[in-house]
């Protein structure tokens, strides 16, 4: 039987591992399972080393083209304006799935089926994390509007789209976020962490309220003269330089550690060794780093937000945002909070099986409009 050819474009602007990357790799990790399928997998040549070296891309036996091009936001906006369609007709792609909105317009692609993911809708919910936030919403209107399925990461995030997007709402399918879960090794200490500390997970946006949870935390520490450290891991946005700022001006330099470019492998480690995580979200498509604390880390603190409710509402401990989230927080620290009684367990869900199915039924669906 001939394979059907299959195009992921992952080519973004990140130079070190992001939730986009991380997702993307997931998406290739499915696909490439599914019979009679051949993955053609794209990404910039500053994305190489840590799709490599994070995430053994390598391993997975897909084509993976290196885009030669400068990265900037005009190159690359040019590259998937031209350099995509030549490359489609080249490989002879049947489906092409962009791993986020990109500015691509239906009639450069011939009768290629576009799979457009969408991870929330920041631009119109969030503009502050934007320095243009008017192109974001452009990309995004025209990435939905010339697709022939929009794969959504959750149900809230379905019905954000049916509301922007109601004339799209008939090509909307929700697929989860993957992931791998693998086993839990007893005493699986990480380098260079042997104090107790908590942990989040976030880039640095407005909407992640990093900001916050710097601030409980340097309340709780002026409390109780504790010595648990803090641990940021996620890639620098528009609020880094403002973290280390307040992180300066709270004289916590030596507590908190921001941490970038980390392998899966060591993102395990941090989120098995943590004494808490944490996830303060505003606002949240899904939230992968939810789905994997819940698998790794013993106790869980985060917003009350409906998509968090919607990945787990009964091993969490929930911060209400706009009731004193500081002092909750420092509550929680002090007095302590319900363990995660799902640690180490997997969820249907997420798992890549269950997802892989949900593709396979839509790459085997001959009609895609």
């Amino acid at each position: 039987m001939k394979k059907k050819k299959i195009c992921i474009v992952a080519l973004s602007r990140f130079e070190t591992p992001s939730g986009i990357c991380r997702y993307a790799f997931n998406l290739a990790q499915i696909i490439s399972k599914i019979p009679n399928t051949e993955v053609f997998f794209v990404i910039g040549k500053w994305q190489a080393h840590y799709f490599e070296n994070s995430f053994q891309i390598n391993t997975l036996g897909i084509n993976i083209n290196i885009i030669d091009i400068s990265n900037s936001s005009i190159n690359r906006n040019i590259w998937f304006f031209i350099g995509l369609p030549i490359l489609t007709r080249k490989i002879k792609a049947k489906y092409l799935f962009l791993t986020f909105p990109i500015p691509i317009f239906k009639f450069l692609f011939n009768k290629l089926k576009i799979i457009t993911s969408v991870h929330d809708l920041y631009a119109f919910e969030f503009p502050e994390n934007f320095k243009m936030p008017f192109f974001n919403r452009l990309f995004t209107i025209i990435s939905i509007r010339n697709a022939n399925k929009v794969s959504s990461l959750s149900n809230v995030t379905t019905k954000k789209i049916n509301k922007y997007f109601p004339e799209s709402s008939n090509k909307v399918i929700t697929n989860y976020t993957p992931f791998a879960y693998s086993p839990i090794i007893e005493n699986y200490n990480i380098v260079n962490a042997s104090n107790e500390y908590i942990l989040t997970v976030a880039q640095h946006r407005k909407n992640k309220n990093l900001d916050i949870l710097i601030q409980a935390y340097g309340v709780y520490k002026k409390q109780t003269k504790s010595k648990l450290k803090l641990i940021i891991v996620g890639s620098n946005g528009p609020e880094t330089n403002n973290l280390l700022n307040l992180t300066k001006e709270l004289y916590l330099e030596m507590d908190i550690s921001f941490k970038h470019g980390v392998s899966d492998e060591d993102l395990k480690k941090y989120y098995l060794n943590c004494k808490c995580f944490f996830l303060l979200s505003s606002t949240e498509g899904l939230g992968l780093p939810l789905i994997e604390s819940l698998y790794y880390s013993k106790s869980i603190i985060c917003s009350d937000i409906e998509v968090f409710r919607e990945v787990d509402e009964e091993n969490c401990n929930f911060v209400e945002l706009e009731n004193n989230p500081i002092g909750q927080i420092v509550d929680y620290l002090r007095d302590g909070y319900k363990p995660n009684f799902k640690f180490g367990l997997q969820d249907n869900r997420f798992d890549i099986q269950t997802i892989r199915k949900n593709y396979e039924s839509l790459i085997n669906e001959e009609n895609i409009q």
